[in-house]
């Protein structure tokens, strides 16, 4: 369900702020509840899910080139348990999300032959797993099993790319990618140190006593040569190169649903 229509609002004027020859706003929400799901074959269900989102975009022409921003929002809280079919059991598991992501490209015409192009990314993302005690048992309790505690990564990149027409049948591009990558994580716990929880107990002392941040610095570079012999037919030439310390994680720079030209 959205809260906005689809469709983007387009907005001209002889005049806007700070030279910009037209704009274009793009607003849209949506919201998500699925009550309950149930899975006959297998032991759990999912008893609710629940889910928004909220994406926002502005693209902007320039007397000096154009602007393209986005950001967006999605939270998601996730429920796994039995329905009545396969109750009195009762194991509850919980999950909740939350993503924000947000981008900025530039693009700069140098010359009638010539453009370049500029842009930044950031990326968030957070997860909690973790099961609620259950009341009675001896071995689901007294304590919340803690599976994920807490996790987040968080990634800045920014990049460059130069791009020119050689003439009508060849073009080369040229593009530089960085990336900063980091994570962490909460510590963990099971439900109990009970002897029925010992290789839980075990296994989550283990993975307390290290610590859990990371981070990555990634870069990539690529030149990418074209040439049409004739219309219709293109040959590519690419060099890509990589280096990733100690993982390696890229992204489509720019990438996203662009408004509609008029």
């Amino acid at each position: 369900m959205s809260a906005l229509p689809n469709s983007p609002r387009r907005i001209r004027r002889s005049r806007w702020p700070i030279g910009a020859t037209s704009a274009c706003f793009r607003l849209k929400g949506g919201y998500h509840f699925s009550p309950y799901e149930g899975f006959a074959n297998q032991a759990m269900d999912m008893v609710s899910n629940t889910s928004w989102f909220l994406n926002f975009g502005y693209e902007g022409e320039f007397d000096w080139g154009s602007a393209k921003f986005t950001a967006d929002y999605r939270d998601t809280d996730h429920e796994m348990n039995f329905l009545k079919d396969k109750m009195p059991a009762n194991m509850p598991m919980n999950t909740e999300v939350h993503t924000f992501s947000t981008a900025l490209r530039l693009e700069f015409p140098v010359s009638r032959h010539e453009t370049l192009r500029l842009g930044g990314e950031y990326h968030h993302q957070w997860l909690n797993d973790y099961w609620p005690p259950v009341a009675g048992s001896m071995m689901m309790g007294p304590n919340t099993y803690l599976n994920v505690n807490a996790a987040h990564r968080n990634r800045l990149g920014a990049f460059a790319e130069w791009e020119r027409h050689w003439s009508d049948r060849l073009s080369s591009v040229v593009g530089v990618r960085l990336d900063h990558v980091t994570m962490n994580t909460g510590n963990v716990q099971p439900y109990s140190t009970s002897m029925m929880n010992m290789d839980d107990a075990m296994a989550a002392m283990a993975f307390n006593a290290v610590s859990h941040a990371r981070k990555n610095d990634n870069w990539s570079a690529s030149a990418l040569l074209s040439y049409a012999p004739a219309s219709g037919v293109r040959s590519n030439w690419a060099m890509p190169t990589r280096r990733a310390r100690p993982t390696s994680t890229s992204a489509t720079p720019g990438a996203g649903a662009r408004c509609p030209a008029g």
